[in-house]
C-alpha cells in the first residue's frame, strides 16, 4: 500500500492565518478520503493520480462543507460574525477553485467534468431535502438515507475509474462509511 499523506497535502490550501484567526473550517473528510485513496492506490491508477484525485476530492468536499457552515441569518450580526461568514464563503470558493486548477494543471479535464457533475448532484439533493423538510415531508429513515447520499454522492464520481472487481466493494464500503459519519454527526 502506498503512503497516505492527503491531509498534509491539503494543508497547503487550508492552513491560512486569516481563516484560522477569524473563522472555523469543517473537519477534514478523512475517512472517505482514506477510503478513496485506498481504492485508487490499489488500481491501475498511478500514485500521482491517486493522490491528486484524493486531494481534489478532499478540497471539493471541504469547499461544500465550508459553504454549509454559513449562517444564513439575514438579521444584524456583530462584525466578528460577519467577517467569519464572509471568510467561509471565500474559503469554500477557494477550495473549489483549487480543485479545478489542480486537475486542469494535470490535464485531467475528464475528471473535472465527473467531479463537477457530482457537485451539481449534491446540490440538487440538498435542495430537494431542504424543500421536503420545510414541507415536513421527511421521515427519520428518509432523512438518514438522504444524508448518507449527500455524504457519498461526490465520491461516486470515482466509481467508473475503478476496476470492475473493486466497484461492488467500493460502493458497499462508501455507503457504510457515509452511514457511520451521518450517525456520528447526528449524535
Amino acid at each position: 500500500m502506498k503512503p497516505y499523506r492527503i491531509p498534509e497535502l491539503a494543508k497547503k490550501y487550508t492552513d491560512h492565518e486569516m481563516i484560522q484567526t477569524h473563522t472555523e473550517l469543517p473537519e477534514f473528510p478523512d475517512s472517505r478520503i482514506r477510503l478513496l485513496f485506498a481504492f485508487l492506490a490499489n488500481q491501475r491508477t498511478p500514485l500521482l493520480h491517486s493522490e491528486l484525485y484524493s486531494l481534489v476530492a478532499a478540497l471539493v468536499q471541504l469547499g461544500m462543507d465550508t459553504h454549509d457552515m454559513i449562517d444564513s441569518d439575514s438579521g444584524h450580526v456583530p462584525e466578528r460574525e460577519m467577517r467569519s461568514r464572509q471568510l467561509k464563503v471565500l474559503a469554500g470558493d477557494y477550495f473549489s477553485s483549487r480543485f479545478y486548477h489542480l486537475l486542469a494543471q494535470a490535464g485531467q479535464v475528464d475528471m473535472i467534468r465527473r467531479i463537477s457533475e457530482g457537485v451539481c448532484e449534491v446540490n440538487k439533493l440538498k435542495m430537494n431535502l431542504y424543500v421536503k423538510m420545510k414541507q415536513l415531508r421527511v421521515t427519520a429513515e428518509d432523512y438518514l438515507n438522504q444524508c448518507i447520499q449527500l455524504k457519498t454522492e461526490l465520491f461516486q464520481a470515482f466509481t467508473d475509474i475503478l476496476d470492475d472487481k473493486a466497484v461492488r466493494d467500493w460502493l458497499v464500503l462508501l455507503q457504510g462509511f457515509g452511514r457511520c459519519e451521518v450517525i456520528l454527526d447526528e449524535l
